[in-house]
């Protein structure tokens, strides 16, 4: 086991060769885990009744991959957009923190008809928006209870990366 016990030092990785642009060769922080993500509403909150609530995440640097698994049995009249939080990290929120679309699977309770679920982020909210493709451009909006089954029984799954500081 190597470690390095004074702050602001790691791998140096100074002997292999340099890409255009590179700006750092030290590999100063790695950490893995596991993280809990839950249901957050824009209109009402009102705590969702999760049955499944599991989330792992990898850090590299400051490169998170976080994904996650959740399945609710109620939305107890909670209203609005519907988001995950609980990121364990939170994202720089710049362009290049919001790669963002790395795949959101609905499994059960989600009646969306457009193209694909799409996600943002937004510090350590992970916001949901379904894409539907028109002749014009295409279309974003907030994923919101209505497009929920309104039991609440939902189950969705998804992955993301993103940059913190």
């Amino acid at each position: 086991d190597l470690v390095i016990g004074t702050s602001g030092h790691g791998i140096d990785f100074s002997a292999a060769g340099n890409a255009s642009g590179m700006t750092g060769e030290i590999l100063d922080d790695y950490e893995e885990g596991s993280w809990t993500p839950s249901l957050n509403f824009t209109g009402t909150n009102n705590a969702a009744t999760m049955d499944i609530q599991q989330g792992m995440y990898r850090k590299i640097g400051d490169l998170v991959v976080v994904s996650y698994s959740l399945r609710s049995t109620n939305f107890n009249s909670s209203t609005g957009a519907v988001q995950i939080a609980g990121l364990p990290f939170t994202s720089t929120n710049t362009p290049v923190a919001n790669i963002a679309t790395s795949g959101v699977f609905p499994i059960k309770g989600v009646s969306f008809t457009g193209e694909f679920i799409s996600q943002q982020l937004s510090g350590t909210i992970i916001e949901l928006y379904g894409v539907s493709k028109s002749t014009s451009a295409n279309v974003y909006s907030s994923i919101g209870v209505s497009e929920m089954n309104q039991t609440g029984e939902m189950m969705i799954k998804g992955s993301i990366f993103y940059n913190t500081t």
